[in-house]
């Protein structure tokens, strides 16, 4: 792939991680991991570009599925650059995630939150936020 096809794909992910697309879960991890990991043993990627691209698209964007296919993505990366770059992704995105109430808005009722220290902090922020926000009725 060349640099712009890359871009093109990053931009693609930015849109479906924006919008929630359904598809995005079921397209994002086997195409990350087909850009990310060359066949047979080489250290090399078929698309640096690509690979990075995707990165940059979930850092922006971060969404709970991406950021686990993020890290089944490094777990085999081969190539020690790209591993450390997209791990320095991963972490960013990781912050990020706290920051888009939109993704708590859209959890199913029954859903159950991780109860560690940063959601807890996480939602009850956004508790707040909505509680000042909602006009009393």
């Amino acid at each position: 792939m060349i640099i712009a096809e890359g871009q093109v794909l990053g931009r693609c992910a930015r849109a479906g991680l924006d919008q929630g697309a359904p598809w995005l879960d079921t397209v994002l991890a086997p195409l990350w991991k087909n850009t990310s990991v060359a066949p047979g043993g080489a250290k090399t990627m078929p698309s640096r570009s690509a690979a990075i691209a995707l990165g940059r698209a979930l850092e922006e964007m971060p969404n709970a599925s991406a950021i686990s296919a993020m890290r089944e993505v490094i777990s085999t990366v081969r190539h020690a650059g790209i591993k450390k770059k997209l791990s320095r992704m991963l972490r960013t995105a990781e912050r990020r995630l706290a920051d888009r109430p939109d993704l708590f808005l859209r959890l199913p009722s029954g859903h159950k939150v991780d109860p560690d220290e940063r959601s807890r902090r996480c939602v009850a922020r956004w508790k707040r936020f909505i509680a000042v926000s909602t006009p009393s009725l």
